[in-house]
């Protein structure tokens, strides 16, 4: 009679509810919180093995409830787990987890693994269903028994944030409980029309659902919101359809607990599933940048296996526990994946790829955005260089050594005009001081275009016209072969050798012995076969004009029974005293020369 009842009930309720809406009821053979044998599960494991046709009586009972919360609404039928449960945690995250409360707490008595789904308050067992939620199963949240893990899933039981700028302050269509965030602010556990009883569809462009809460700086129209992809499977996930957030993001049992990851690193989430290459570029727009890492010399991206902490001081060796001498490096330290877009820029202004990356860590813990591209490299290589190096490089020792050592963003100071020299990257050479006689109309950049460059001394050029930061077989991932202090003395001129020098500089102007500013390149580089970086520091200096300032490393060129070279500048140009072998027996001469 009971059973029988029941039957009716469910009946009289379907046919209140209108057409459209009964495939999504609790009471639909398709939804999976329908456990009894009517429900769409696995006979004995998930659904009713014997015959219970009741539904609702696995979550909710009209007598008898679990008397274990204070609040008894909704009539809990179940037991609740006395679990301590690890927590989500990430240097980003500015709320306070707790413990699991509220309906959380409820959703958890199933979803934790550690409770059979049979089992109501008092120990009574239905269905047959004598065991959790098989562990594997994406609604098993727990994975482990004696401290279930919560620390892969999105973070429940913590105070809406009221204060953050990158967090909606009322979002639609996200229910609150007390202020709180609790599982039924994302899921309505007896409507299953939008698949995993979402509240919004997030299986659509722009993931809505995320969105509803999230509203991250410069990802509206950004490259990775309008992302449409079948996602390739990562054992032990499956393949799958993503849109926008859900590329990189799952919001329970994720790879990489911190940031709730697909992969296991932020670098693994790029690399190992969309930018390797193996998703067509035409189709979805991305760029393949894997074969970059897998060069010679290249930034250790996905290689330390150190997670990437949101707030760390990029100069803080303890953020590298497994190399305590060489702070990592990700992927995200170099672009922001919620804001990256395709907008183009002029030097030395940032383009879409690294716009908007945190730079500078401020006093108030927040950061400064980059602007411009040589921000992004500055945030690592502004006042370091062996601290970041991964190869043995080997270097020039400088007549004007810089110290501490390679502090580069001092190389490339405006600045250094007054007294010294630097290559154009932070701002445009000063023409009344410094000759660009010789240089190339354009020269072409990594992607492909033609670059202007003006003799007026007005060009500025980006880090990337000399260095490839993904990657390159040349030593410094220099974009093009540059003989350098890592290679064998050459002993024949060879224009390939220098070919990133003349990338900008016009070879013919600089080596015809008569329209050279200084003719005596003609002397020294094509006869003497002298490398360019024997006399030039390529970054620049404080100390020296025309980025002369001699290698001193005792070498084919200079030895220590031999007089060192020296430069001495002057506000109109400079001498040079060196000291020049070319049969092995001292040959000393001196070059003075002037220069407006």
């Amino acid at each position: 009679m009971k059973a029988a009842t029941t039957l009716i009930l469910i009946f009289l309720v379907c046919c209140l509810v209108p057409c459209d809406g009964w495939a999504r009821s609790v009471t639909d053979w398709r939804n999976k919180h329908n456990l009894s044998i009517f429900g769409p599960g696995l006979p004995g494991v998930t659904r009713a093995a014997e015959g219970e046709e009741r539904v609702c009586i696995f979550c909710h009972t009209p007598h008898h409830a679990n008397t274990s919360r204070s609040n008894q609404t909704p009539l809990w039928s179940r037991e609740l787990s006395t679990k301590t449960y690890d927590l989500y945690a990430s240097s980003s995250f500015q709320s306070n987890p707790q413990q699991p409360t509220g309906s959380a707490r409820l959703c958890l008595s199933c979803h934790d693994g550690t409770i059979a789904l049979g089992k109501l308050n008092g120990g009574k067992i239905i269905g047959g269903l004598s065991a959790p939620i098989p562990a594997g199963r994406a609604s098993n949240l727990g994975e482990n028994q004696d401290r279930p893990d919560l620390r892969n899933d999105h973070p429940i039981s913590i105070m809406y944030p009221q204060d953050n700028a990158e967090i909606v302050a009322s979002p639609a269509d996200i229910r609150l409980e007390s202020g709180m965030m609790q599982c039924t602010a994302c899921h309505e556990p007896h409507d299953d029309q939008n698949s995993y009883f979402l509240v919004k569809d997030n299986k659509q462009p722009g993931s809505p659902l995320c969105v509803t809460c999230h509203q991250k700086n410069g990802w509206a129209n950004s490259l990775h919101e309008t992302l449409n992809i079948l996602y390739p499977p990562v054992p032990p996930k499956w393949e799958v359809q993503v849109f926008a957030c859900e590329a990189c993001h799952v919001p329970h049992n994720a790879q990489q607990p911190q940031n709730l990851l697909r992969g296991q690193t932020e670098s693994l989430t790029c690399l190992l599933t969309c930018h390797n290459g193996s998703l067509p570029v035409s189709q979805y727009g991305l760029m393949p940048i894997k074969n970059g890492f897998n060069q010679m010399y290249k930034h250790t991206a996905a290689v330390t296996g150190v997670v990437h902490w949101a707030d760390e001081d990029t100069h803080d060796q303890m953020n590298s526990p497994l190399y305590p001498l060489q702070t990592h490096v990700e992927c995200v330290d170099c672009h922001n994946p919620h804001s990256v877009s395709t907008a183009t820029a002029a030097a030395p202004y940032a383009n879409g790829f690294v716009k908007g990356v945190k730079v500078n860590k401020l006093a108030t813990h927040d950061f400064e955005l980059s602007t411009t591209e040589y921000d992004v490299c500055f945030k690592c290589h502004a006042d370091s260089y062996e601290k970041f190096s991964s190869f043995m490089e080997i270097l020039p020792i400088r007549q004007y050594q810089i110290l501490p050592q390679f502090y580069i963003k001092d190389q490339f100071k405006p600045g250094n005009s007054t007294l010294g020299s630097f290559h154009p990257v932070m701002d445009k050479v000063d023409i009344t001081r410094v000759n660009v006689v010789g240089l190339k109309s354009a020269y072409l950049a990594r992607n492909g275009a033609s670059v202007s460059l003006k003799g007026d001394g007005s060009s500025i050029i980006y880090c990337t016209a000399c260095h490839d930061p993904h990657g390159s077989n040349e030593p410094h991932m220099l974009v093009d072969r540059y003989i350098n202090a890592q290679d064998m003395s050459p002993t024949s001129y060879f224009s390939s050798n220098y070919a990133l020098c003349y990338r900008c500089h016009d070879e013919m102007t600089l080596l015809d012995g008569a329209s050279s500013w200084f003719t005596a390149h003609q002397s020294h580089v094509r006869n003497r076969v002298i490398p360019c970086y024997v006399c030039h520091d390529p970054h620049g200096g404080v100390n020296f004009k025309h980025l002369v300032n001699f290698d001193v490393t005792p070498n084919k060129y200079v030895s220590p029974s031999s007089p060192v070279p020296v430069y001495r500048a002057t506000a109109t140009g400079g001498s040079c005293t060196v000291s020049c072998h070319t049969t092995g027996t001292p040959d000393p001469f001196t070059h003075s020369y002037s220069h407006p």
